[in-house]
C-alpha cells in the first residue's frame, strides 16, 4: 500500500479509506484540513497531487472568554457565556476543569486533574448546535471560606466529531483527511472582597537574572506559588549600585504571555497554584560592565509584601545590541547615539544632535573638538556647544553641523571627540564619536566576507564573520544567521546592530548564541547587509558539531559570499 507522509505533528496516514483523525488544536481555535490524493482504484496509479480541501476556520464562537467576577465569602456567583455554531453544526461537551500554566504565562486544561467541585454548569453538558444557532453556558460558583483575595476556575468546551459528517468527495476516492477540533478553555476569575491579600506573600521569588534578548538587556525573575489556590500580583525591580545607589528608574516586570498588552493590564501577573511564572522585561535605561544589585519587590493592589535582593554582573559585551546605541564615556556618564551622519543630499540631514547624561553624584565638565578620521572633513565639522558644565543628574544636547561655506565632494568623517573632566582635576573620560558626511557622490561600500568560523568571545560560544569595507563609504554593519539542524528545527540570531563599518575597515560581526547548540549537522546561512537597495551577501554552510565543548567542523560543501537572490 502506497503511503504518504504530511508534515504535520505526530500524523502519519496511509491512503486507505479512513475516517478523519481528530486532533485536538489549541484553545479557541480550529483548523480543518483535507488532503485527497487523486487516484483511481488501479493499483499501479501513482499519486498526481494533494490538495487543501478547506480553509482554517473555528467551528464555533464563545463570549466572553473570560469573566472577571466580584464577591464575598460565602457569597454564590452566576455566570453566563455564548456560544454560536460559526462554521458547521457541531457538537459540543462542556464541564469544569482544572487548569495549568506554563512557565510564559500561558494557561491550559489539566485533564489529568481532579476537575474543581466549587464551581459548577448548571446548563446542558452536552449540546448539539445547528449551524448560526446559538447557545447560552450557565453556570455558578460559590466562594469558599479561604484568604485569598483571587480565585481562578476553568471550563472546558470541547467538539465532539460526527462520524457521519459527510466529506464533499466522492465515495470511491481514496482520502485522508486531519482535523484540528475546536477547544476553548473558558475562565471565570474572581476578586474575593475583604481580603487583604497577606496570602500573596507566600508566593517565592526566584534566580534574577539578566539575559540578552534581541542585543538588549533583559531582566528575568521566577516566581513560585507553591500555595494551593491562585494569585494576582505585580512585581517591580530597581537596579541598585553599591546596594543603594539607584541606577535608572524602577520598571515593572511581566509574564511574556502578556507582553503585547497595555498597561496597567499588562503589569498584572496570575500564577494558579503549584505553579512557576517566568516574568522578565527590558531594562528602560542603560546598563554597563559592573557589579549590581537587583532588587525586588512583590506587591498586590499597589501594596509592597516583600522585597529581595539578587546580586548580578555584567560583563563586557554582553549586550551588543545596547552598545550600538549608548556608550559610556566615563562613569555614570553616557553619550547617544554612538555615531552621528550628516547629509548634503535632497533630503538629507545638514544639523543632528547627540545627548551627553549625566548620571553621577558630581558635577562635570564636559569638552568637545573635531578630530581628523578620514580627508579634511574635521576642518568643516562644528559642534556647539563645544564646552559646557553638566551638573549631577542632568542631560545636555551638543548640535552637531558642517560648514555650510566649506565645499566637499566626497563622503567624509571625521571624530566628535569628547572629554569628561572633575571640577577640579584630569579628565575621567575620553571617546571619539565618528561622523559621517554623505555627499552627492556616488561612491558606494564594498563589503568582503571572509570564513565563517565557530569562536568565543566574552564568554559566549558563537558564529563569526570577518567584514572588510574597501568602499569609499560606510555602511552599518547588520546580518542575520539562520541555524537549522536534521529535523528541520532552526535558531535565528541577530548580530552587528547596524554598528558602522568605515571605509578601510574590518570588524568580525559576531552571531552569539546563550548556550551551544547541541551535537549533530547543521545547514548555516549568513545574510550580511550591504548598500541601502542591494540584495544581502548570502553565505551558506554544512558543519557538523560532535560536541558542545569542541569546535564545528565544516562539511565538504563550498562557501559562497555572493548577493542572495530572492526569487
Amino acid at each position: 500500500m502506497k503511503r504518504f507522509a504530511r508534515t504535520l505533528p505526530f500524523v502519519i496516514a496511509s491512503f486507505a479509506a479512513v475516517p478523519l483523525l481528530d486532533i485536538p488544536s489549541g484553545f479557541a481555535q480550529e483548523q480543518l484540513k483535507d488532503i485527497i490524493p487523486k487516484a483511481n482504484n488501479k493499483a499501479d496509479e501513482k499519486l498526481r497531487s494533494v490538495q487543501l480541501q478547506q480553509q482554517v476556520k473555528p467551528a464555533f464562537l464563545i463570549k466572553p472568554l473570560v469573566h472577571r467576577l466580584q464577591g464575598r465569602k460565602g457569597q454564590l456567583l452566576k455566570f453566563e457565556f455564548s456560544i454560536e455554531a460559526h462554521e458547521r453544526a457541531s457538537r459540543l461537551e462542556i464541564r469544569p476543569v482544572a487548569m495549568k500554566q506554563q512557565d510564559n504565562g500561558v494557561i491550559m486544561p489539566d485533564e489529568k486533574a481532579l476537575a474543581p467541585d466549587l464551581i459548577r454548569v448548571t446548563s446542558e453538558a452536552s449540546v448539539d448546535l445547528a449551524l448560526s444557532e446559538e447557545h447560552i453556558i450557565r453556570g455558578e460558583m460559590r466562594i469558599p471560606q479561604t484568604i485569598a483575595p483571587f480565585l481562578s476556575y476553568g471550563i472546558l468546551v470541547r467538539e465532539i466529531p460526527r462520524d457521519n459528517e459527510p466529506n464533499g468527495g466522492a465515495t470511491d476516492e481514496a482520502r485522508v483527511g486531519i482535523r484540528f477540533v475546536t477547544q476553548y478553555l473558558l475562565r471565570v476569575d474572581v476578586d474575593v472582597l475583604g481580603v487583604k491579600g497577606d496570602s500573596v506573600a507566600a508566593l517565592q521569588l526566584q534566580d534574577a537574572s539578566f539575559v540578552e534578548q534581541d542585543g538588549r538587556c533583559m531582566a528575568r525573575l521566577f516566581v513560585n506559588n507553591p500555595t494551593d489556590t491562585a494569585m494576582e500580583f505585580a512585581v517591580d525591580c530597581q537596579l541598585l549600585k553599591n546596594d543603594t545607589q539607584a541606577i535608572g528608574r524602577k520598571f515593572g516586570l511581566v509574564v511574556p504571555v502578556r507582553a503585547g498588552q497595555q498597561p496597567p493590564d499588562r503589569y498584572r501577573a496570575r500564577i494558579l497554584a503549584k505553579t512557576r511564572l517566568r516574568l522578565e522585561e527590558f531594562l528602560p535605561h542603560p546598563v554597563f560592565p559592573g557589579e549590581y544589585t537587583l532588587m525586588a519587590e512583590l506587591s498586590h493592589e499597589g501594596r509592597v509584601l516583600r522585597k529581595v535582593e539578587f546580586p548580578v554582573a555584567i560583563k563586557d559585551g554582553d549586550f551588543p545590541g545596547q552598545d550600538a546605541r549608548v556608550v559610556r564615556v566615563a562613569q555614570d556618564i553616557t553619550v547617544e547615539p554612538p555615531r552621528v551622519e550628516l547629509s548634503l543630499r535632497k533630503g538629507g540631514r545638514r544639523i543632528e544632535s547627540i545627548s551627553v547624561r549625566n548620571e553621577s553624584l558630581q558635577k562635570v565638565l564636559v569638552k568637545l573638538a573635531p578630530v581628523r578620521l578620514q580627508g579634511d572633513f574635521h576642518t568643516a565639522l562644528q559642534l556647539r556647544p563645544n564646552e559646557f558644565e553638566l551638573p549631577a543628574g542632568q542631560s545636555r544636547k551638543v548640535i552637531v553641523s558642517v560648514d555650510s561655506k566649506r565645499e566637499i565632494t566626497e563622503h567624509g568623517y571625521a571624530f566628535a571627540e569628547l572629554t569628561v573632566s572633575p571640577e577640579v582635576g584630569e579628565a575621567i573620560g575620553t571617546h571619539r564619536i565618528p561622523v559621517a558626511l554623505l555627499t552627492n557622490s556616488e561612491s558606494l561600500a564594498k563589503l568582503v566576507p571572509g570564513d565563517l568560523t565557530w569562536t568565543l568571545s566574552n564568554n559566549r560560544a558563537g558564529f563569526s564573520v570577518p567584514v572588510r569595507n574597501d568602499g569609499l563609504r560606510h555602511v552599518p554593519l547588520s546580518g542575520r544567521l539562520s541555524l537549522t539542524d536534521e529535523f528541520g528545527r532552526g535558531l535565528v540570531v541577530d548580530g552587528g546592530y547596524g554598528t558602522w563599518l568605515l571605509p578601510g575597515q574590518a570588524e568580525s560581526l559576531f552571531f552569539g548564541f546563550r548556550e551551544p547548540p547541541p551535537p549533530g549537522t547543521y545547514q548555516v546561512q549568513v545574510r550580511i547587509d550591504q548598500n541601502e537597495g542591494e540584495q544581502p551577501l548570502e553565505m551558506t554552510q554544512s558543519i557538523r558539531l560532535e560536541s558542545q565543548l569542541e569546535q564545528l567542523a565544516p562539511e565538504p560543501e563550498k562557501v559562497s559570499g555572493q548577493p542572495a537572490d530572492n526569487n
